[in-house]
């Protein structure tokens, strides 16, 4: 009897242990805003890539997982394409993103953290800046 007792009290206990992660996992995916899911494009700016300035599209990459990639176009897709852990391209900014009462939260890989209210106006997304500076960025 004492054997069936501490078998029925360990299975309960791995049930609400089992039960607390599917919802620490809903949590998560909950945190997570789907319409940013994708790429989202910039305006075009001046970047150094072998000595010289190019322009280039600055672009926003979320990912499903909650990982997202910010840099310049060609360096993202090359980034993506590689999947060598954190993006080979020293252009390329990644990190985590999470979403809350329309704020934007990313946890840079290098340590430092953003925080920019956004929202979705039909195809752009508008953020605003540390001066309160509108920035809009656009899907293809």
């Amino acid at each position: 009897m004492k054997h069936l007792l501490s078998i029925l009290m360990l299975v309960a206990c791995l049930s609400l242990s089992l039960t607390g992660q599917a919802h620490a996992d809903e949590h998560q995916t909950k945190n997570l805003d789907s319409a940013l899911f994708g790429y989202w494009y910039g305006e075009s700016i001046p970047v150094p890539i072998g000595g010289k300035m190019v322009n280039s599209r600055f672009t926003y990459l979320f990912l499903e997982n909650g990982q997202m990639h910010m840099g310049p176009e060609a360096a993202v897709t090359k980034a993506l394409k590689d999947q060598q852990g954190p993006a080979s391209d020293s252009e390329v900014r990644t990190g985590t993103w999470t979403v809350k009462d329309d704020v934007l939260m990313v946890e840079w890989d290098n340590g430092a953290n953003t925080k920019r209210r956004y929202r979705i106006n039909d195809n752009a997304m508008e953020m605003l800046n540390k001066k309160g500076k509108v920035v809009s960025a656009y899907q293809r």
